[in-house]
């Protein structure tokens, strides 16, 4: 009994002390994420007031010189005008030939840039606009902080969230490829934050009807809006995870279909009797004032799926290798995910880039309507060949049960009808074509999002058991 007795006794102190060691390295972990983010915070705090500050002087010395559209700053400001390039009254780029709409929307907002300008005075009563110039300079701002910012503290980021197998992937990535994802990733935020601030900014217009105010107080709206938007832009431009990208991209479609099929006209599309939503959702895109907004969503929302495989790449071609790979080698299997997110990406672009005219250029439908087909295929293909062993078994019920069950379902009845019974074009049937496309871009969403999210997982739970074994391994015994 001594001799027991005095067992426990010793063995107590030393649960003890790794009780207290672990508590203490918690505690540690848990005030340096705090002090990263704070950190965080304060940089982006110091970058979007310095961006701030300089872009508005810079608006300023352009309006003294008479560089912007207006020899003088106005007297009264409203709160919004519409925007030049939102307008339906003047000259629209009417429908063309494919190729020709491929061109044209490529280049419809590097061509509004002169008007994103103009509107920062409203021409039919020559006020400022305030919507305007504060929409004009959260673009300048943004676009400098975030190509300043970009992944600054994602090491740190990676660190203190323990997602070792991404912070290995970035510390191994080539400089060529950093600046390509800097680009992109810039360019992305620019086209993203065109399309928010002017949905924000239509949306405040709602909320205060006729609101002017005097050149102080507007000066003080459009200050704070704009190092708001730029803060924003830092906070995320700083730690750049692949989450973050994908979330911006999903964020970005989301708002700006949303808002470009609530803008569209709801007029009747080549004669056919469309309900009023199928006749704004099929005509988003074609003209003002939702054009702008569509175009500018796909360019955002494209964009992020470029860095995001960036991101993924190394992660995806390491999952390959580590598994046991069947009918193609390694690098033939990383050939086809890489051609299967190429043609999601190609897919959306057709959706977005050629507008359909089928009394006229009855060719334009084939690329459209091909451009969903090709993106919900990639996915549904992709979703069948990935190893489902590797995920949660909740996600094999999403990915072949519920994506591929709702696509099939959807796809019989489109080409079904009942009066008189018999089959039709896809898409004419009982269920249309409009909702077939906006129920598989929401699934396409969601099992992207789920899908990226288990493989990032899975991945640092690996990384971070070969840290651990390697550890144990250079430990004496």
């Amino acid at each position: 009994m001594t001799v027991q007795s005095q067992q426990v006794v010793a063995v107590v102190p030393t649960v003890n002390n790794t009780t207290d060691h672990v508590q203490t390295v918690l505690e540690k972990h848990l005030f340096q994420k705090y002090e990263f983010q704070r950190m965080r915070f304060q940089t982006a705090f110091i970058y979007a007031g310095v961006t701030t500050v300089g872009v508005i002087i810079a608006l300023l010395v352009a309006t003294l010189l008479d560089v912007m559209p207006v020899s003088r700053l106005p007297e009264t400001y409203r709160l919004f005008a519409p925007f030049v390039e939102w307008s339906n009254t003047g000259a629209q780029d009417q429908v063309c030939s494919w190729e020709c709409e491929i061109l044209t929307q490529s280049t419809r907002l590097f061509k509004a840039a002169s008007d994103v300008g103009a509107s920062i005075v409203s021409r039919e009563t020559g006020q400022g606009n305030i919507a305007g110039i504060a929409r004009l300079c959260s673009l300048i701002s943004v676009s400098i902080v975030v190509w300043f910012s970009y992944q600054k503290q994602l090491v740190q980021y990676y660190t203190m969230n323990a997602q070792q197998a991404q912070l290995n992937d970035f510390n191994s990535t080539p400089r060529w490829q950093f600046w390509l994802s800097r680009i992109f990733y810039t360019l992305a935020a620019l086209f993203g934050t065109y399309v928010m601030v002017s949905i924000i900014w239509f949306g405040l217009s709602l909320v205060f009807k006729n609101l002017t105010l005097q050149w102080f107080n507007a000066a003080i709206v459009v200050v704070v809006f704009t190092w708001t938007a730029t803060f924003a832009g830092a906070i995320m431009g700083l730690a750049a995870s692949t989450r973050h990208v994908l979330l911006l991209g999903l964020f970005t479609f989301v708002f700006g279909f949303s808002a470009s099929f609530a803008l569209a006209p709801t007029t009747e599309v080549e004669g056919l009797a469309f309900e009023w939503w199928q006749g704004a959702v099929s005509s988003a895109g074609r003209a003002n004032p939702s054009a702008s907004l569509f175009t500018g969503t796909l360019f955002s929302g494209s964009l992020s799926l470029v860095v995001l495989w960036f991101d993924i790449n190394s992660i995806i071609q390491a999952m390959i290798d580590d598994g046991k790979v069947r009918l193609l080698s390694a690098k033939g299997w990383m050939w086809v995910a890489r051609l299967l997110y190429a043609a999601l990406i190609l897919g959306l672009l057709a959706v977005g880039f050629i507008r359909v005219d089928r009394a006229n250029f009855p060719i334009n439908m084939v690329f459209h309507a091909g451009g969903a087909v090709l993106a919900v295929a990639s996915v549904v293909i992709c979703a069948l060949l990935i190893r489902k062993h590797r995920f949660h078994p909740w996600y094999k019920i999403f990915s072949v049960h519920i994506l591929l069950g709702v696509t099939v379902v959807m796809a019989v009845f489109g080409s079904l009808r009942f009066d008189p019974l018999g089959f039709v074009s896809p898409g004419e049937g009982i269920i249309s074509l409009t909702v077939i496309e906006l129920t598989l871009l929401i699934l396409i969403g969601v099992w992207g999002y789920i899908t990226v999210d288990n493989l990032l997982a899975q991945a640092n739970i690996k990384a971070f058991e070969g840290e651990v074994i390697m550890v144990r391994q250079e430990q004496p015994s």
